[in-house]
């Protein structure tokens, strides 16, 4: 049997090579049994396939090296045999490192020195996000629920760790279904923050199948308002106040949960930045329907995908007025929740709700919520008012060219929801002032 490949050529160097079929027809006789004649016939037609692996070349769309007449005269020398010296001048030369010069080569940039890698593990950022240091004013919001300003200095590698995990358990639960950009955007810095400590990845996974699953109805259709959940204000650390009133139910509660979700990703996103929550209010007086909650099923499954995506950042919820029929049914949504959210969830009379919402909040928004819920007191008979979203003076006054009013706006269409994002940024620029940290950082 012949050995085909070249004395000093492994299989797989040949194997790599593009023109392996090349050098194993060509390269036979340079073995030392072969005479000299077919060795000196054969050389310069096998030079180019022995000088592939020397200058590191594996693959045919590698550039050819550029050989001197030099490095012939030493690859002859070298396929002639081991027992000879090579002289002292080609050792003197293979003493110096000199760099392969490869044809149509471009000459290299010169670069600046990379500045010195921090030392704090924090500095570590993701490079998929832009951060709130953008030159233009205010910064775009992010997708829906991501938080309002995705904040890149805020990404920290605890943040990427879990992340990552998480998208590699989505990827391998669910691997018909890859993940969208409306639940990769999702994952900044305001999300990571609340399954980073400890890290909960699991959770987080099982968060982005939910979140793609209801991408449908939050983003791309029209948006059922079953009643007046709403926006009414911020506390005094910037954080978002949700309420709704049992008198304004129109169907029953399985009929909210869409319109929960969006708002609850919408009071999020309105947040002042540092703040990581909302605050809750229930208020009962003026009547409610028990017919409207004859199914217990959609509040089971309403804290279970509570629990799973917003436990967390739940502050405070405040159930007011509630009559002594409502208690079962919130005994039976609390055995789905975790003893840390039952310690948030308080039970009180409408004036030991304000006395609390009077230590959380400006006198602005006391005087607000304090309005609406004598209005709200007059029950059926009285008409109630409210503006649908996001219930402040100054989306009033923005949004008056739609002419919404809450108790004849019965759902939004995703382009009056994209009006209501682009006036969420406006406001966040404008209530939120950020503009001097802004063009420091920006500086």
């Amino acid at each position: 049997q012949v050995d085909f490949r070249p004395r000093g050529c492994s299989k797989r160097s040949a194997m790599q090579s593009a023109c392996g079929c090349f050098v194993c027809l060509w390269t036979w006789p340079l073995r030392r049994d072969a005479p000299p004649a077919a060795k000196s016939r054969r050389v310069s037609s096998c030079l180019i396939f022995q000088c592939l692996p020397r200058f590191g070349i594996t693959s045919a769309h590698e550039e050819l090296p550029v050989l001197t007449s030099n490095s012939a005269t030493r690859l002859q020398h070298e396929t002639q045999g081991e027992g000879q010296e090579p002289p002292a001048s080609w050792q003197a030369a293979a003493a110096r490192p000199k760099a392969p010069r490869l044809r149509n080569a471009k000459p290299a940039k010169h670069r600046p020195a990379a500045p010195p890698a921090p030392s704090v593990v924090a500095c570590v950022t993701a490079p998929s996000r832009k951060a709130v240091t953008s030159e233009v004013w205010p910064p775009p919001l992010t997708v829906l629920g991501g938080g309002g300003w995705a904040d890149q200095e805020q990404m920290v590698l605890e943040y990427i760790d879990v992340r990552d995990q998480a998208l590699q358990l989505y990827t391998a639960w669910y691997p018909q279904e890859p993940p969208t950009t409306f639940q990769r955007d999702w994952l900044t810095a305001e999300t990571l923050r609340h399954y980073a400590h400890p890290p909960k990845p699991h959770r987080l996974a099982k968060a982005l199948r939910l979140r793609g699953q209801h991408e449908r109805s939050l983003v791309h259709s029209d948006i059922w308002l079953n009643g007046s959940l709403r926006v009414v204000g911020h506390d005094l650390d910037g954080s978002s106040i949700l309420s709704w009133e049992t008198v304004t139910m129109r169907r029953p509660f399985e009929h909210y949960m869409v319109q929960a979700e969006m708002l609850i990703h919408t009071a999020l996103d309105m947040n002042a930045p540092g703040a990581h929550g909302w605050v809750h209010i229930t208020y009962y007086g003026g009547g409610w329907n028990p017919f409207l909650f004859l199914n217990p099923i959609p509040l089971a499954q309403f804290a279970a995908w509570f629990e799973g995506q917003f436990r967390g950042r739940l502050k405070l919820a405040l159930f007011i007025e509630m009559p002594a029929a409502f208690i079962p049914l919130v005994k039976m949504m609390m055995q789905f929740l975790k003893p840390a959210t039952k310690e948030k969830i308080m039970i009180c009379t409408e004036a030991q709700a304000l006395q609390a919402l009077g230590r959380l909040c400006d006198e602005e928004t006391v005087d607000r919520i304090r309005h609406y819920m004598m209005n709200r007191r007059g029950g059926r008979n009285v008409k109630q008012h409210w503006h649908p979203i996001v219930d402040i003076p100054w989306f009033h006054e923005r949004l008056r060219h739609l002419q919404l009013e809450g108790a004849s706006t019965y759902s939004l269409s995703p382009g009056q929801l994209q009006v209501f994002r682009q006036a969420i940024r406006d406001w966040r620029g404008e209530h939120w002032k950020l503009r001097e940290r802004h063009s420091k950082k920006v500086a």
